[in-house]
């Protein structure tokens, strides 16, 4: 568990651009000699958080609430994200899904899925990470506007070693949107 979480704390050091107030409640169960055997946490905020990281977001991003329940099942090495449900401000909500395994040994294994209602597309440039597929993002933050992103799904797979890459095995994604203005060349 100490490893896990060594290993998560770059990571979870990231929490720190999530300005929100958060309420909660967590339980732990433990086994007949005393250990930690698991972890489960229910997390939720109202109207008023902002995301303010300047290295994943163009810009501050407003949210209007978040419901959070996790999972960590200890002899395992497991982390269940169960549920991350976020509403934007401005419009929008998204969910999170994803499990990460860790082998004790430095090896871990992630897989995620997400969905995203109703967001306008004027408010993509705020919540699309600039990591995330950053030749598209430029593109579509530049040449598309107006409109709503009805449904958006995605889902990835990442594995990494101890020291190693962290690279994705897996990813796939779907989208509908609706009253959108595209500019597929830029003016001259």
């Amino acid at each position: 568990l100490v490893r896990m979480v060594v290993d998560l704390s770059s990571a979870a050091g990231r929490l720190g651009a999530l300005a929100m107030p958060v309420g909660g409640r967590v339980e732990m169960d433990f086994d007949a000699a005393g250990g930690l055997d698991g972890i489960r946490a229910t997390l939720a905020a109202a109207a008023g958080g902002v995301v303010a990281d300047p290295e994943f977001f163009a810009r501050p991003a407003g949210l209007d609430g978040l419901e959070a329940e996790l999972r960590y099942d200890v002899p395992r090495r497991r982390l269940e994200l169960e549920r991350l449900a976020l509403a934007f401000a401005g419009g929008g909500r998204g969910e999170l899904r994803a499990t990460l395994v860790h082998d004790g040994a430095g090896a871990m294994r992630v897989a995620a899925n997400a969905q995203i209602h109703a967001l306008p597309v004027d408010s993509l440039d705020r919540f699309w990470p600039l990591t995330l597929a950053p030749y598209g993002r430029a593109w579509v933050t530049r040449n598309i506007s107006g409109g709503v992103v009805d449904e958006a799904q995605f889902a990835f797979a990442l594995a990494g070693d101890a020291g190693g890459p962290v690279r994705a095995t897996a990813l796939s994604g779907r989208l509908r949107f609706r009253g959108v203005a595209a500019a597929y060349l830029a003016p001259m």
